[in-house]
């Protein structure tokens, strides 16, 4: 029997060159909103779930580089922006309500990686708008659990929704009793919360005697725990109140479990979508490396704009990673991302395929 030995020197160079094997650092940067801060603990636990799960063994790693928009100072916000692409970036991520145009300008021209995500309000929102123009609404109430819901919500409604709206932050026995005291009184309400806050809303317009008609009244429900809301169990509504609410099968899907599965109270979705969005980034990023693409951060000086000419091989990894992301995320059942395209792939949007069910309690 022959018995072949591989020198040791061979075996330990071997092992050396798969630990120095190069890794390739992204900057990345991210746009929020001033009060959606928490989106950036999202995305960095995001991050770090991606990095354990490889044993910190990946092609590319990326790296925040954090933006606030202050809408009560733009233009400082913006040089804030020109002071981050002068040192270069290569992918910015739009968190904000609106996304930002003129960002999104120098991105498309300088072959900077631009995607826009959906706020987390957005399924909600276009569920309840959908209803409202089925119905022919003209006006509707709304009323939200926090200033930073009604900020997400209030944007989106404004450029999209042509009926008229009567917006409530906080649903209290004083403002209850201004809205009845309205004329004329607002069509339909919604109330668009959490399930521990949808309670006491829908308790204050009880209260107020605002709950008097029949299919007037929606409570849009933000979260997972839905199914103990005490008015499920009990009959002493004595009007007919409709509910919207994320369908758990999305909530099984983000989790990867069966469709069929009992989701956990404490998911909280949107995180879930980020974290998805995150690792299906990562994903294109990989591919474009592991094919030689330039992934170097493009740099931009906002007061010479014309000294920065984005190279070929930039332009061409710009086009391959809006050709990619689609093909990444064609087997998704819940994430989606759809390119904005003129003469070229310039952005993407990314969704959540959410699917929003309604029911309605009818009174006894």
């Amino acid at each position: 029997m022959q018995t072949s030995f591989r020198p040791l020197h061979t075996l330990v160079f071997a092992m050396i060159l798969r630990a120095v094997q190069p890794q390739t650092t992204v900057k990345m940067m991210v746009l929020m909103e001033l009060g959606e801060k928490d989106l950036l603990e999202s995305i960095s636990d995001a991050l770090a779930m991606r990095e354990r799960s490889f044993s910190g063994d990946q092609s590319v790693k990326i790296g925040i580089v954090p933006v606030v928009v202050d809408r009560d100072d733009i233009d400082g916000t913006f040089k804030h922006v020109c002071s981050e692409l002068i040192s270069g970036v290569t992918l910015i991520l739009d968190m904000t309500y609106t996304g930002w145009d003129i960002i999104y300008e120098i991105a498309r021209d300088h072959s900077i990686l631009h995607v826009r995500a959906t706020v987390k309000m957005a399924p909600y929102i276009q569920a309840s708008n959908d209803l409202l123009m089925r119905k022919s609404a003209t006006d509707v109430a709304l009323i939200f659990e926090s200033e930073k819901e009604l900020n997400q919500s209030l944007y989106r409604l404004i450029s999209e929704s042509t009926i008229r709206l009567v917006v409530v932050d906080e649903l209290s026995d004083v403002t209850a009793t201004k809205i009845r005291a309205m004329r004329p009184s607002p069509s339909y309400y919604m109330i668009f919360a959490s399930s521990d806050s949808m309670e006491s809303l829908f308790n204050a317009a009880l209260r107020g005697n605002l709950v008097s008609r029949n299919d007037t009244w929606y409570l849009v429900f933000t979260d997972m725990t839905y199914r103990n809301f005490k008015y499920f169990q009990s009959n002493i509504l004595d009007v007919n109140i409709g509910v919207i609410s994320m369908d758990s099968v999305v909530c099984c899907q983000l989790l990867k479990l069966d469709s069929s599965c009992t989701c956990p109270a404490d998911t909280q979705i949107h995180e879930k979508f980020i974290e998805r969005m995150v690792f299906a980034l990562l994903d294109v990023l990989e591919r474009l490396q592991k094919s030689n693409m330039d992934l170097e951060p493009r740099k931009y000086s906002c007061s010479s704009p014309n000294d920065n000419i984005p190279t070929l091989a930039m332009n061409e990894s710009s086009s391959s990673f809006y050709k990619i992301i689609v093909e990444v995320v064609k087997s998704d059942n819940v994430l989606e991302f759809i390119s904005e395209t003129t003469r070229m792939p310039i952005t993407c949007h990314a969704y959540l395929r959410a699917t929003i069910n309604m029911k309605f309690l009818r009174r006894p």
